[in-house]
């Protein structure tokens, strides 16, 4: 997509928004519409990079120390509502659940405004609404696992504080943030026959009043640990996002997790999973301080005296803090524009392909069979329907393979042989990609001055 100035991104916002208020109930409309606005985040950030920021914002990052931009024109978080309500009506729709999440982790990246206004219209909860849905699915193929990745890393952007330097702010301040985050994970509900369902299903028991969010997340890391024994590489760094929401979400709560005290049904299951799936060899070091820093916050959840915390750390272990703490700089406003340029150069492919699939599951009808709730209706669909949905399912898994490019050589993973490794993300920062060790070992003088352990990114207002 070509540069445009800001009148012309005002122009083509204000046009797909009015599209979707039109089309609020027509699915297939709402999915067009915000694949569009999804596409315009190619440039919107770089555009906004070049205008003055409103007084608002200034104010915001002055206050809960963060630094991104938006265009004061019209802000984009201003279609947070309208696609909280679309994923809230439609959650079974694959196509707009892939493209309104994908536009979510761009919208919500560092900026508290689009955060807070992204938990208080309900995001989070049709975000929930579509995982729940998924979890429907009998078999977790490639795209399955695509689509939880950017389910649950938009609820981790949405609802996560914006950096380490956040938590230097006094405790009033940060709890503003916190009693919004507390309000909305409490308030999610799982669609009731969804529930039903995966009781019926064996696939957890009836645990009665729990914290919806935390179940299904927990549900997720369960299914999600099973996949990661028999395919590591197929499903590395999803992980990362299941355990940060989970962390986020407790976070939210002084670090304790809600309607867990009194459900020892729920209790045993929560547990069971994490430390099971703690013990499992995922080969990538970092998931294990994770799950350590979910277990301590258990432990706290029963005796907070026995596991103390301090507001102005953003993490339980003390190895996890001087970890973060260690990799803290304050960002010039120089250096957040070097930042805005980096983020556009990792989302750039990574966007086009999301996208390229959310189409292909529109465009085959296989939203038609994501939405029952009845266990095993997928599978009772229209014979035609399911073949078409399978077609565009193999295509979506090929087409993953295709835009990954190494950081170093700029060698395209599509022209690997069979028998090379497919492309693996940096284990620190999970953004850039490298064909192998070599390119990343040359590359790391260059590639280190912007590595960062994504959730502990860290920015200030200067």
């Amino acid at each position: 997509m070509a540069a445009m100035s800001s009148a012309q991104w005002i122009s083509t916002l204000q046009a797909q928004h009015e599209k979707i208020e039109r089309s609020a109930d027509d699915p297939a409309a709402l999915t067009e519409a915000f694949i569009a606005v999804a596409e315009c985040m190619e440039h919107y950030f770089l555009t906004s990079n070049e205008e003055v920021q409103s007084s608002d914002i200034q104010a915001s990052m002055a206050k809960f120390a963060w630094a991104w931009v938006e265009l004061p024109q019209f802000p984009v978080r201003k279609l947070l509502p309208a696609a909280a309500k679309a994923l809230q009506r439609f959650p079974q729709h694959r196509g707009l659940a892939l493209a309104i999440a994908d536009w979510c982790k761009d919208v919500c990246t560092q900026n508290v405004q689009a955060k807070m206004e992204a938990m208080q219209c309900g995001m989070l909860q049709g975000l929930c609404l579509a995982a729940g849905h998924l979890a429907l699915c009998e078999e977790f193929r490639e795209d399955e696992y695509l689509l939880a990745g950017c389910i649950f890393e938009a609820l981790r952007k949405a609802a996560e504080p914006p950096g380490v330097a956040f938590y230097s702010r006094p405790l009033a301040v940060k709890n503003e943030f916190y009693s919004v985050a507390t309000n909305t994970w409490g308030a999610v509900q799982l669609d009731s026959a969804v529930l039903a369902a995966l009781v019926k299903r064996g696939d957890f028991k009836d645990f009665g009043a729990v914290n919806h969010a935390l179940l299904l997340t927990t549900y997720f890391v369960q299914r999600y640990s099973r996949a990661m024994v028999h395919d590591k590489r197929r499903h590395e760094g999803i992980v990362e996002h299941y355990l940060e929401v989970v962390k986020t979400l407790g976070e939210a709560f002084n670090f304790q997790f809600p309607k867990l005290a009194g459900n020892e049904a729920f209790q045993r299951y929560f547990k069971r999973t994490f430390e099971e799936a703690s013990r499992l060899d995922f080969q990538y070091e970092d998931y294990i301080d994770q799950f350590d820093e979910i277990l301590l916050m258990h432990k706290r959840t029963f005796s907070a005296s026995q596991v103390p915390y301090d507001h102005r750390n953003p993490c339980l272990p003390p190895a996890r803090n001087r970890q973060c703490f260690s990799d803290f700089r304050y960002v010039s406003e120089r250096q957040t524009s070097q930042d805005i340029h980096q983020n556009w150069g990792i989302r750039l492919s990574e966007r086009r392909n999301v996208l390229k699939i959310a189409r292909k599951y529109a465009a085959a009808g296989a939203d038609a069979g994501a939405g029952s709730v009845a266990p095993g209706a997928f599978a009772n669909a229209d014979i035609g329907e399911k073949s078409r949905a399978n077609k565009a399912s193999a295509s979506m898994r090929e087409c993953g393979d295709k835009t990954r490019t190494c950081a170093n050589c700029s060698r395209v993973q599509e022209e690997r042989t069979p028998a090379e490794l497919v492309f693996q993300k940096c284990s620190r920062c999970k953004a850039a990609y490298y064909c192998g060790r070599e390119c990343q070992k040359g590359h790391w003088k260059e590639h280190k001055l912007v590595c960062a352990p994504r959730h502990f990114a860290s920015q200030t207002c200067s």
